[in-house]
C-alpha cells in the first residue's frame, strides 16, 4: 500500500508563491478541489499580486466539508477543517464553488442565496475580494485590478 505524503506543495513559477494541502490522503474533495483550483491561477502574475504581502485566514464551507485558507504573504495553506480565528467565511455547494472558478457571477450566487459570507471584520471584505479574483480561472475582472500592490 503507497502512502500518500503529510502534505504536498506546489510551487508557483520562480517566485516564493506556493499552495500547500495538508494531508491530502485524509483531505475533503474540497480541500483538493480549491488547493488545485489556486494552484492553476496563481500561475497567473496577476493574481499572485492579489495575495502578495497579505495575511487573512479564510474559512470555506460546502455541506459537511469545512476548509481552512491561510494565506500568509504569498503562501497559502489549504487546511481541513476550521483553523483559527478566520477573517471571512464562505458558505456555499461545490457546485456554486466550481461555478465561481469558472466565471460565473457572484453577484448572481448571492442574490439567488446559493453562496453567503460571513465578514468578521473589514479585513474579511478585502479577503472576500481577493478571494474572488483568485478562484476565478477568467481573466481579474475590471473591479480587482486596482488591488494588486
Amino acid at each position: 500500500m503507497v502512502r500518500a505524503p503529510r502534505h504536498y506543495r506546489v510551487a508557483m513559477t520562480e517566485s516564493t508563491q506556493t499552495v500547500e494541502v495538508s494531508d491530502p490522503g485524509r483531505s475533503s474533495i474540497l480541500s483538493l478541489m480549491i488547493g488545485q483550483i489556486l494552484a492553476r491561477n496563481l500561475l497567473d502574475p496577476s493574481k499572485q499580486a492579489l495575495i502578495r504581502g497579505k495575511t487573512f485566514t479564510t474559512v470555506i464551507r460546502a455541506g459537511r466539508m469545512t476548509t481552512s485558507l491561510v494565506v500568509d504573504r504569498g503562501a497559502i495553506r489549504v487546511l481541513e477543517g476550521r483553523q483559527g480565528n478566520a477573517d471571512l467565511e464562505l458558505s456555499g455547494s461545490i457546485r456554486t464553488l466550481l461555478g465561481l472558478a469558472v466565471g460565473e457571477s457572484l453577484l448572481k450566487a448571492l442574490l439567488r442565496k446559493e453562496l453567503s459570507f460571513r465578514v468578521f471584520a473589514l479585513k474579511g471584505l478585502l479577503c472576500g475580494i481577493y478571494l474572488t479574483g483568485l478562484l476565478r480561472h477568467t481573466p481579474l475582472p475590471a473591479f480587482l485590478k486596482w488591488c494588486r500592490g
